[in-house]
C-alpha cells in the first residue's frame, strides 16, 4: 500500500527549499487539490491540464499546482497573486 501525502506536507517541503523549486507528485499519492481548498486559477501555459491555487499562507506565499495527466507539479509562489498581482508578476513570473 502506498503512503498518501497531504498538500500541507507539500507546502511545508517547498517552504524549506529554495525559491522556484518544483515538486513533482504522482496523482495516486495525493488527493485532488480542490478537496483541500485549492481553486481553479490561471497561469502561463506550459502544457498542463489546469492550474490550482491554495489561499495565501500567513507570509503571503501561495501554493500553485499544475495538473498533468499522471502528476501534479507544485511550487510555492513567493507572493500570492491575491495579495498583489503586480508583485506576484515581478517576483514570481519574471
Amino acid at each position: 500500500m502506498r503512503r498518501r501525502v497531504g498538500w500541507w506536507w507539500i507546502h511545508r517541503e517547498l517552504a524549506a527549499r529554495p525559491a522556484r523549486h518544483t515538486l513533482i507528485v504522482r496523482k495516486r499519492v495525493v488527493d485532488h487539490p480542490a478537496l483541500s481548498g485549492a481553486v481553479p486559477s490561471t497561469g502561463i501555459d506550459v502544457g498542463q491540464i489546469a492550474h490550482w491555487r491554495f489561499p495565501p499562507d500567513a507570509l503571503g506565499r501561495g501554493l500553485h499546482v499544475h495538473e498533468y495527466k499522471h502528476e501534479w507539479r507544485a511550487h510555492l509562489d513567493r507572493v500570492h497573486p491575491s495579495r498583489s498581482l503586480l508583485a506576484h508578476f515581478l517576483v514570481d513570473v519574471l
